[in-house]
């Protein structure tokens, strides 16, 4: 009878996804198989859903009833969750006309940017990107309707991690910061350093903590990558002992298919595994990004803590399109726009 998405159910996989076999078994009283069955899963994969812990072995109706009624009784079912609109969009060297070699002032697609996030992405609460070369000219005529956080001190053509909101949430720096870079992200002195902090809603209450990441590029980088993904599961880590906010960690991940790095493991796999708990939320697309020349990848991603319920995943724009269909829209899709489309998540933050 329980239905997915409820905070009856919110409240029992977040349960089932921290708790010992003691409490499980003991405590809610579970078959100790099904205790036993529900640790062995978990850890090979997160358990996100109703329908993923009713395929676990000796789990059935009988536990259900059991992890009701202990969430129930234990005070843990909360309220309907808070509901968060978010995306990531890079969109590539803005400020340089889409090119490295590009001079600042030489922009010409601002107009175009600005109707593309309007049509797509005006009902989004928070807006991640990457890639803003001119910060300046980004936030004041790209999306001056929003507020925006990113960090100083990166001169010349740094592509710069921007976070903007709408008024009904606001992002403010980590306590333990003073300001937003995550700078421990940049493992060489030249990379990018993510964009951290918390989300509170209009009324000034915390709702979950938040990533925003550009990972290494290329590749032959998946070392560096899976570095940073250490680094990365650390500070979750380092957040979910500091209080009960879930975490949301989204961005462009630069994750290349094993075929092009001759590893045996996709990079998103490899990145999935370190940053357990939190869970990749699955894509409707094959790609997030491709070039005029036919190169294909899905680089952009999130990844969020298992509280977090995952309502609707879309990626408009050119990026997954057959370009034996659809050359022409795919090339102007480059040109005008970005080689990336972006990522747009509904969630409820339980």
């Amino acid at each position: 009878g329980l239905a997915e998405g409820t905070p009856q159910a919110a409240a029992i996989l977040t349960l089932v996804g921290s708790a010992s076999f003691e409490v499980l078994d003991d405590d809610v009283g579970l078959d100790r198989r099904a205790a036993t069955n529900i640790l062995d899963a978990r850890a090979q994969e997160p358990i996100t859903s109703l329908t993923d812990l009713d395929a676990v072995r000796f789990v059935g109706r009988s536990a259900f009833e059991k992890l009701l009624e202990y969430v129930t009784e234990q005070g843990l079912v909360g309220d309907s969750g808070t509901e968060l609109r978010i995306s990531t969009f890079n969109i590539r060297w803005f400020g340089l006309d889409g090119d490295l070699y590009g001079s600042f002032g030489s922009e010409t697609r601002t107009q175009r940017v600005r109707e593309f996030i309007a049509e797509h992405l005006s009902d989004r609460d928070i807006l991640v990107f990457q890639e803003i070369v001119d910060k300046e000219l980004f936030f004041t005529e790209v999306v001056p309707e929003y507020k925006c956080v990113s960090y100083d001190g990166r001169a010349g053509k740094h592509q710069h991690i921007a976070v903007c909101h709408t008024d009904a949430f606001e992002i403010r720096a980590p306590t333990d910061d003073d300001n937003y870079a995550l700078e421990d992200i940049d493992t060489s002195g030249y990379l990018r350093p993510a964009v951290h902090g918390t989300i509170y809603t209009a009324d000034g209450d915390p709702v979950s903590h938040l990533l925003a990441v550009h990972l290494k590029a290329n590749e032959q980088s998946t070392d560096r990558r899976i570095e940073q993904a250490e680094i990365l599961q650390a500070r979750a880590a380092v957040l979910g002992e500091a209080d009960d906010l879930p975490v949301i960690m989204i961005g462009d991940f630069n994750t290349h298919f094993a075929v092009d790095t001759g590893r045996e493991e996709n990079d998103e796999d490899v990145v999935e595994d370190i940053l357990h708990p939190l869970s990749r939320v699955r894509l409707p697309v094959d790609y997030t990004y491709q070039e005029k020349s036919g190169k294909t990848r899905r680089l952009d991603h999130a990844f969020v803590s298992p509280n977090i319920s995952v309502e609707a995943v879309t990626s408009p724009g050119a990026c997954d399109l057959d370009r034996t269909m659809f050359l022409p829209e795919i090339e102007t899709y480059y040109d005008t726009l970005s080689d990336h489309c972006p990522v747009i998540l509904d969630l409820v933050l339980r």
